[in-house]
């Protein structure tokens, strides 16, 4: 089946798309706001759009634009970390992919004529506009790196482009899989588990003055030390954005709604406006900020807070700002669905960081606990980071499974581990023995497999792959259960274990599907975790 015309982009500059994604972000969401926040015409400003939607960082809403989760991760990154991140997309684009084969293909380089020629081969459109769009499609893998281009003469002495994949970026990416965690690739359609009551949501909207946030930022009654809590830094904007927010309040600009979880009410986290808060905190409170690049105002850059009149200080004092707070007794569940719609800050919040600052206490310092165990990091030759929580995530995965079982779920894994961390307060709970049997099975998985631990190995792989989420929670969980006399015989017949699990990635494919698309699945969990149960008994009951 040929490629749609519409799913090729026409959008030459992938900077510019960057900055069609900053535009919606920004609340610039239809075609007129857009052209005019990146600056060109209405016509571009819809083929921009098109392309960021194409790329999957946007979606269509009533001819507004959104961002999805993917385009609100690439507002969180500086620039480097943007392109890196678009190659990853174009990498897994239906069109992109081709390309990027047939080029592979051609060891001496492929010709522009050549791939213009493979393109209408592959694409359904009109030969004059499959020719406008190519200069999108090249412009967008030698901005990300994917190909180099050379120039060659050809027979007639007349000169060409030739196209070639750049090994540096593709070789070492390759090399350097089994650093990394594989990207999980989840239904994002996912319905929830059990959706939580409405009834249950507990929300006030507020407008105070912004001298009412200022004074709470002041007595530390607002939570900006949120690395502690979300790793997640206050810092993100540079002062020239700091210094547009306190101008765009300075000539009555509105603000976008703060969004506050008030569930202590000396101790508000900030769930939505951090960075905006942050500002308003480095001007008005600590007094560091000082006003530069205004649009408006220009005769206050220089200035910090002290330096303003008493006119001005009153406008920014008496300004007001439209907040909203989760009201103490709102269910757990429902503040963590409500994090995850609301958080659109600069750095999007991971769900683990939101469990995190939910289940402060015994369950937090329990999963930190686990992911500084010593044969967790062997098991996982270190590769797992800290970073973002991404440790604990793997740690809370494991518990989710090991205490309340795989015959309870029902396809909402991030409601599954919240439901774990939540049990950890269960003072019933011998930690002591569930700590125990989560080193047993990582020093297992170590005895077995070494650093290969947790990833897909198939039969011919040749490089070491990254490490699997999916394989890790049913590797895990499975393991943990295991009483020393089958853990001994499995030791003893691990060659056997570790080929019948090669044999199985390789060539029972609703398998190898459990741990790579749409892993939160029930079938798709039920299916790994009797897999591996499975392939433990035979080896056990067989050998």
């Amino acid at each position: 089946m040929k490629i749609s015309i519409t799913q090729v982009p026409q959008a030459d500059e992938l900077s510019r798309v960057i900055k069609t994604v900053e535009a919606v972000y920004n609340d610039n969401n239809t075609f007129k706001k857009i052209a005019n926040y990146v600056g060109f015409t209405e016509r571009q400003g819809r083929y921009y759009r098109l392309a960021a939607i194409i790329l999957g960082l946007l979606e269509n809403d009533h001819n507004n634009a959104i961002l999805t989760h993917q385009g609100r991760q690439l507002i969180g990154l500086d620039s480097t970390d943007q392109i890196t991140f678009i190659r990853h997309i174009l990498r897994k684009n239906a069109l992109f992919i081709q390309v990027l084969s047939e080029i592979e293909n051609k060891s001496n380089g492929i010709s522009k004529s050549e791939l213009l020629q493979y393109l209408f081969n592959i694409v359904d459109g009109a030969e004059e506009t499959i020719k406008r769009r190519f200069n999108t499609i090249i412009n967008w893998l030698v901005d990300t790196n994917l190909i180099l281009i050379r120039t060659k003469s050809t027979e007639n002495t007349s000169e060409e482009n030739y196209y070639f994949i750049n090994l540096d970026i593709n070789g070492n990416e390759s090399e350097n899989e089994s650093e990394k965690v594989e990207i999980e690739e989840v239904d994002e359609n996912s319905v929830l588990e059990k959706p939580f009551d409405p009834t249950k949501i507990n929300i006030e909207t507020k407008t105070p003055s912004l001298d009412t946030l200022i004074s709470r930022i002041s007595e530390k009654e607002i939570q900006m030390n949120t690395e502690s809590y979300f790793q997640r830094s206050s810092d993100l904007w540079s002062d020239e954005k700091q210094s547009r927010l306190i101008e765009s309040i300075l000539i009555r600009f509105p603000l976008p709604a703060f969004f506050f979880d008030a569930s202590d009410d000396n101790n508000w986290l900030v769930v939505d406006g951090l960075q905006r808060l942050s500002s308003i905190r480095n001007f008005c409170v600590d007094k560091s900020l000082k006003l530069s690049n205004l649009e408006f105002l220009p005769q206050l850059n220089g200035l910090g807070y002290s330096d303003l009149s008493g006119d001005l200080k009153r406008i920014l004092k008496e300004s007001q700002v439209v907040i909203y707070k989760i009201m103490p007794g709102t269910p757990v569940d429902v503040k963590f669905n409500i994090f995850k719609r609301i958080n659109t800050g600069g750095l999007v919040l991971e769900p683990q960081e939101i469990r995190h600052a939910l289940f402060q206490g015994r369950p937090a310092d329990f999963v930190k606990k686990l992911a500084n165990d010593k044969y967790f990091k062997l098991a996982t030759d270190n590769k797992i980071k800290s970073h973002r929580m991404q440790d604990r995530d793997f740690a809370t995965r494991f518990l989710c499974f090991y205490l309340l079982g795989i015959e309870n779920y029902n396809s909402d894994l991030d409601t599954y581990m919240s439901k774990a961390m939540a049990k950890l307060n269960d003072k019933s709970l011998d930690l002591n023995l569930i700590e125990k049997d989560f080193s047993k099975s990582m020093q297992l998985s170590y005895d077995i497999f070494g650093h290969n631990s947790f990833r897909k190995i198939l039969e011919e792989t040749k490089r070491t792959p990254p490490i699997n989420k999916a394989l890790f929670d049913a590797i895990s969980t499975q393991f943990s259960f295991l009483d020393d006399n089958s853990i001994l015989q499995l030791k003893s017949n691990k060659n056997i274990f570790v080929n019948t699990l090669r044999t199985a990635l390789t060539y029972d494919t609703d398998f190898f599907e459990s741990v790579s698309s749409s892993t939160g699945a029930k079938n798709n969990v039920m299916k790994r975790h009797s897999e591996i149960r499975n392939i433990i008994n035979n080896t056990l009951y067989n050998s």
